[in-house]
C-alpha cells in the first residue's frame, strides 16, 4: 500500500503526506514504511474533507479516484487550493460520468448502490477554475483507462493459482466479475474516466 507515495519519494526525493479513510490501507502503508526505513513518507489515518491542514503547506497535492467519493466536491477542491503553496499543482485522476442524460438504468443502480458522486470531465474541470486555479486541463482518459483495466485484468487471470493460494475462489470471481462489469460500462459510454491538473497563481 502506499504505492505512489513510495515511488514519488524514491523518484523525485521528496517527502510525502499519505491520507486516506481506511485503516488497514495506512497501517499496511505505515508497516511498509518501517521496515524499508523510509523517513520520507508519512501516513494518516483521516477523512481529508475533515483535515484543517495549514495554508501554503504543500508543492503538489495528487488525488487518486477519491473525489468521486465526495458529495461536495468544490468544497475539497478549494481546500486543496488553500493547503497549496503559490504555484502549487492539484493533479486528480477521477471517475466520470458521460454526462449524457439521462444514463443506463444499469449505470444509474451502480452509482447509487456505490454511492459515488459522478459528474462529466467538463464540470469537473469547471470546479477548478472556480477555486481559482489557472491552466487547468480537464483530460477525458477513458481509453487509456481500459487499456490498463484490460492488462490487469489479463495478468490477474494469469496469476489465479498463486492468488488461490492464499484467497477463496469466491474472492477471485468478485475480482474479476469487478474489472469486467467496469470494463462493460466504458464500452457502453456511461463511465469515463478523467485526468485534471490546476495551478495555483504564484
Amino acid at each position: 500500500m502506499g504505492t505512489t507515495a513510495f515511488y514519488m519519494a524514491k523518484t523525485y526525493g521528496v517527502f510525502v503526506t499519505g491520507i486516506d479513510v481506511s485503516s488497514n490501507q495506512i497501517n499496511l502503508a505505515m508497516e511498509r514504511a518501517n521496515n524499508e526505513k523510509n523517513e520520507q513518507v508519512h501516513f494518516e489515518i483521516g477523512d481529508v474533507t475533515r483535515r484543517n491542514y495549514k495554508p501554503n503547506s504543500f508543492d503538489v497535492i495528487y488525488s487518486k479516484e477519491v473525489f468521486l467519493h465526495v458529495a461536495d466536491q468544490q468544497s475539497l477542491i478549494k481546500s486543496c487550493y488553500g493547503w497549496l503553496k503559490p504555484g502549487g499543482r492539484l493533479l486528480v485522476t477521477n471517475y466520470c460520468s458521460s454526462g449524457k442524460s439521462p444514463a443506463s438504468a444499469r449505470f444509474q443502480s451502480y452509482v447509487k448502490e456505490r454511492q459515488y458522486h459522478l459528474v462529466d470531465v467538463k464540470t469537473f474541470g469547471k470546479c477548478f477554475e472556480e477555486a481559482g486555479f489557472d491552466n487547468v486541463t480537464a483530460r477525458d482518459t477513458t481509453d487509456q483507462f481500459v487499456k490498463v483495466l484490460e492488462n490487469e485484468l489479463q495478468t490477474f487471470q494469469q496469476n489465479k493459482d498463486q492468488f488461490l493460494q492464499e484467497f477463496s475462489l469466491e474472492d477471485y470471481y468478485t475480482i474479476v466479475n469487478g474489472w469486467t462489469d467496469k470494463l462493460l460500462r466504458c464500452s457502453e459510454g456511461d463511465l469515463k474516466s478523467g485526468e485534471f491538473l490546476g495551478i495555483k497563481p504564484a
